[in-house]
C-alpha cells in the first residue's frame, strides 16, 4: 500500500517545475539489500530519476529509515550526515543544500508626517473651507463634503509619502552582542575599502569569522534550548516550527 501511494505521489511531483527535496522517516530498510520492500523502493526512486543520500543506520535497531531524497540532475545535497544526540530512537539527518538564499521581500508602504502639521494653519484651513462657508443641506452630500474637504486639507499639510520597507524574517536568537559584532564588521570593512591595506583586510576577515561563529553559536543555543524545554508530546511541533 505504501509503495503504491508513494508512486502516485512521485507521479504528481514529477511534472512540477523546480527542484525536489524529500526528507523524513520512510520506514523502509533501504540498507538491507535482501528486503523486498527496500528493493522495490530503490527501483521506484531510480525510475523517477531520484537519489537517496543517507548511508548508515538512523534507528537504534540498526536500519536506515530516515532519508534525504532529491533528483539526480539537481544535485542539491552535499555532506549528508547522521547525528545521534537526540531524545529519540531515531537519529537526526543533516545535509547542506546548494541553493541560493532568497533576497528579502520589499513592501511599499504609505505614511503621513502628521507631527509636522502646524495646528494653527490646519485649523485656519478648515475654517476658511467650503465645509464651514457653504455646507450642504442634505446629510448624504454633507458627509461627502466632509470627506473630500478634510482629505484635501490633510493632503496639503501632510501629503502621503511612499517608501520601501525591507521585510526581514524574525530571528529570535539575534542579540545585542550579535548586532554589535555586525556593526564592528561593517566598520572594519569601510576601513579596509578606504585604505586598501592588507592589514585592514585581515582585520575585516577576522571579524567576519568572529561574527559567523557568534551567529552559529546563538542559533545552536536557541534551538537546543527550545528542544530541551519541550516535552515529548510537543517536540515535533517545535521542530516543525
Amino acid at each position: 500500500m505504501f509503495l503504491e501511494e508513494f508512486s502516485s505521489l512521485l507521479e504528481s511531483l514529477a511534472v512540477l517545475p523546480g527542484k525536489l527535496l524529500m526528507t523524513g522517516d520512510f520506514n523502509v530498510h533501504v540498507d538491507n539489500e535482501e528486503d523486498r520492500e527496500a528493493f522495490l523502493f530503490s527501483n521506484l526512486l531510480q525510475s523517477f530519476g531520484l537519489c537517496q543520500h543517507i548511508t548508515g543506520p538512523t534507528h537504534k535497531k540498526g536500519h536506515t529509515l530516515d532519508l534525504i531524497i532529491s533528483r539526480d540532475e539537481d544535485n542539491p545535497v552535499t555532506s549528508p550526515s547522521v547525528y545521534w544526540d537526540m531524545p529519540s530512537d531515531h537519529a537526526a539527518v543533516k545535509c547542506y543544500i546548494n541553493i541560493f538564499k532568497p533576497g528579502p521581500s520589499i513592501k511599499r508602504v504609505e505614511s503621513r508626517r502628521l507631527r509636522d502639521i502646524d495646528s494653527e494653519t490646519f485649523i485656519k484651513g478648515i475654517q476658511t473651507s467650503g465645509l464651514l462657508q457653504s455646507s450642504a443641506s442634505d446629510s448624504e452630500t454633507l458627509v461627502e463634503q466632509y470627506n473630500t474637504t478634510l482629505l484635501d486639507i490633510l493632503n496639503q499639510h501632510a501629503p502621503v509619502v511612499q517608501r520601501s520597507v525591507v521585510l526581514r524574517p524574525h530571528a529570535p536568537w539575534y542579540s545585542d552582542a550579535l548586532r554589535a559584532a555586525k556593526q564592528e564588521k561593517r566598520r572594519r570593512e569601510r576601513k579596509w575599502l578606504k585604505t586598501d591595506l592588507t592589514v585592514h583586510k585581515q582585520y575585516y576577515l577576522d571579524q567576519c569569522e568572529h561574527y559567523r561563529d557568534l551567529l552559529n553559536e546563538a542559533k545552536t543555543s536557541y534551538h537546543r534550548s527550545q528542544v530541551e524545554d519541550t516535552d515529548q508530546r510537543n517536540l515535533f511541533r517545535v521542530i516543525d516550527n
